[in-house]
C-alpha cells in the first residue's frame, strides 16, 4: 500500500485500542517555529555572504533546508548570480572617471552627434568549446545518450583563427582572419586592418566625416606607423593618453563576438579545417542584420557618461 512498516503497526494499535484509524489532527510532531531575532540572524547570515548554501545554515540554526528556504523567501530574499567584471585598482578607478568624464564631454559627448567606430580581435577555435550554447543538453532519465553529445573533446592546444573587425551603428568591415599564430602585430594591423579594411568601411559607411574610432590599448593600436596611417588618413581618433584602459562593458563589440560565437556553433557545429571555420564566421557575419549593429551602438554614449559619474561597474 506505499505505507511505512511503523505505520502500519500504528494503525493496527489504534483499531485494536478501539480508536478511530483517522489520525487526529495535531498528533503529528509539532511544528518547530524560530523567533523573530533568530530569523533576522539567519537573514544576516546569507544576506550578501560568499560560501553559503541552505543546508549549511540549516545545520547552524538546527533547522531542515526548506524551512530556511521559507525564511528567505518570507524576507524577500534571493539567490544571485556574480557578474563578470574587470579587475583593476582604486587607482586605476580613479583614472577610469577622469578619462570617462573628459570623453563624455568632448568625444563621446550624447549631443553631438558623432558616430563612434569600434574594432576588436577574437579567437575561434574548432569546435568552440569555450561556447556557452553548447555546454548543456536535454536528455531522458534512464536511457543513452551519444558520446558526442555527453561528451565535449577537445585538444589541450586546439587550432585556432583570429578574426579582426570594425563595428558601428551602420554596420561592420569586412573582417580580416588568419591562424592564431601570425599575432596582429603593428604592420599588419596598418595594412591588413587600418588601410585595407578600416578605410574602405569608412568611405562606405561613413563618408560624412562625422565619427571617431575609438581603438582598444592594445600596443599596435598605437604604433608609430599606426598613428601615421591615421593622420594620414584622416581618421579621427582617441589618443592613447585620453584612451580608458580596461572597460570591456564600454564597448559593445564584446558582446558581439558572444553572439556571432553562439551562431557559429550553434546545435554543436564543429569545425575540421581552417577553410571551413573561416567560411563559416563569414557566413554568420554576413547574416547579422544591420538592426543587431544598431542597438548595439545604441546607448554607448549614455553608458560612458553614467560610468563617469558613477564608476565603470554601474554599467556591468
Amino acid at each position: 500500500m506505499g505505507i511505512s512498516k511503523k505505520t502500519t503497526y500504528s494503525i493496527c494499535r489504534r483499531v485494536e485500542n478501539g480508536n478511530s484509524v483517522e489520525r487526529q489532527v495535531g498528533s503529528g510532531r509539532p511544528a518547530r517555529k524560530m523567533s523573530q531575532k533568530k530569523r533576522e540572524a539567519l537573514v544576516n547570515q546569507s544576506h550578501g555572504k560568499l560560501g553559503v548554501s541552505l543546508r549549511k545554515i540549516g545545520r547552524k540554526f538546527k533547522i531542515d533546508k526548506k524551512y530556511v528556504s521559507n525564511i528567505l523567501k518570507e524576507n524577500n530574499v534571493k539567490l544571485a548570480t556574480r557578474k563578470s567584471a574587470p579587475k583593476y585598482s582604486e587607482k586605476q578607478k580613479l583614472e577610469q572617471k577622469r578619462k570617462l568624464r573628459h570623453l563624455s564631454e568632448s568625444a563621446f559627448s550624447p549631443s553631438n552627434g558623432t558616430e563612434i567606430i569600434i574594432d576588436d580581435e577574437s579567437y575561434f577555435t574548432f569546435d568552440g568549446s569555450d561556447t556557452a550554447n553548447n555546454k548543456h543538453f536535454y536528455c531522458k532519465e534512464g536511457e543513452e545518450v551519444d558520446d558526442k553529445v555527453k561528451f565535449k573533446r577537445h585538444k589541450k592546444f586546439q587550432s585556432k583563427l583570429l578574426v579582426w573587425l570594425a563595428i558601428s551603428s551602420r554596420g561592420h568591415s569586412t573582417a580580416f582572419i588568419c591562424p592564431s599564430g601570425n599575432s596582429v602585430n603593428a604592420d599588419i594591423y596598418e595594412k591588413q586592418c587600418i588601410r585595407s579594411r578600416l578605410v574602405r568601411f569608412i568611405r562606405e559607411k561613413h563618408s560624412d566625416g562625422n565619427f571617431v574610432f575609438w581603438p582598444d590599448m592594445a600596443t599596435a593600436h598605437y604604433a608609430a606607423n599606426v598613428i601615421a596611417a591615421y593622420n594620414e588618413l584622416n581618421i579621427p581618433f582617441i589618443p592613447k593618453d585620453k584612451n580608458v584602459p580596461n572597460v570591456p562593458q564600454l564597448r559593445p563589440i564584446e558582446r558581439f563576438w558572444r553572439n556571432l560565437k553562439r551562431n557559429v556553433y550553434e546545435n554543436g557545429w564543429e569545425a575540421s579545417t581552417h577553410a571551413e571555420l573561416k567560411k563559416r564566421i563569414l557566413l554568420k557575419i554576413r547574416q547579422t542584420k544591420i538592426t543587431a549593429f544598431t542597438n548595439l551602438m545604441r546607448r554607448v554614449k549614455t553608458k560612458i557618461l553614467k560610468a563617469s559619474r558613477y564608476g565603470t561597474d554601474c554599467v556591468l
